[in-house]
């Protein structure tokens, strides 16, 4: 008689990501102090970014530590294609900040661990196993209105690339339709300019015509031809 391991419904691209509210332990410095470790995070922090949570099953294994390690270097880069990125577990906030402390290559993380101890966003999401009772490796892209634009999940046994997270990334940006924003000029040919939250430019390549940031992010520099800027557009013809 054919039998199945696990029975649930996988939440994917177009589906609304579930609201939320669990402890996390901070990134960087702060998540390594007891008074000052943890937080709490919900479907509303980060407001108006793009958002990566990716799972890992639990704590103090072996592969789990490479991939956290691998998403935490790249949390520089999607900062700058404004997006955050959480990682979660059904470990406790306690637990997380002992591995953080105990754990050489997560000391310096600086992506937030979120603990999903009573398995609620797992379930909400379809990527709980049941039969070990720990999450599956998803991983979901959330845009700012809150719904998944990717989703991607491993078995327990399957490792995943971060990097081709950030692939993806702006890949699906430059989905974005183009809106012409009536009046905009540019700021040296004077041509209206087409305006889209999104960058078309690859990094280290400068502008062939003027650039303008749509962005309007913190992190962007004021020099719209800074190699860094995460959101320039060129002037259309």
């Amino acid at each position: 008689m054919l039998t199945t391991r696990r029975r649930f419904i996988v939440l994917t691209v177009g589906d609304t990501f579930p609201a939320f509210s669990l402890k996390a332990v901070k990134g960087g410095a702060e998540g390594l102090k007891l008074a000052t470790a943890f937080t709490e995070i919900t479907d509303t922090s980060d407001a108006g970014k793009w958002k990566v949570v990716f799972f890992w099953p639990k704590d103090f294994t072996f592969v789990c530590p490479t991939e956290i390690v691998a998403f935490g270097k790249m949390a520089e880069d999607f900062a700058d294609r404004d997006a955050v990125i959480y990682g979660v577990s059904i470990d406790s906030e306690f637990v997380h900040l002992n591995w953080r402390l105990n754990h050489a290559d997560l000391k310096n993380l600086p992506i937030p661990m979120v603990a999903d101890i009573r398995r609620e966003l797992s379930t909400a999401l379809g990527v709980l196993d049941k039969a070990e009772g720990v999450a599956l490796r998803a991983t979901f892209i959330v845009d700012p209105d809150g719904i998944i634009r990717f989703a991607s999940v491993n078995d327990l046994s399957v490792g995943r690339n971060p990097a081709e997270v950030m692939r993806v990334r702006p890949a699906e940006r430059r989905a974005v339709p183009l809106q012409l924003e009536q009046g905009r000029r540019g700021p040296a040919s004077g041509r209206l300019i087409r305006e889209s939250p999104t960058c078309f430019r690859p990094r280290g390549r400068r502008p062939e015509a003027p650039f303008l940031c749509t962005m309007r992010n913190r992190r962007c520099p004021s020099n719209p031809s800074s190699p860094r800027c995460p959101s320039m557009r060129r002037t259309s013809s």
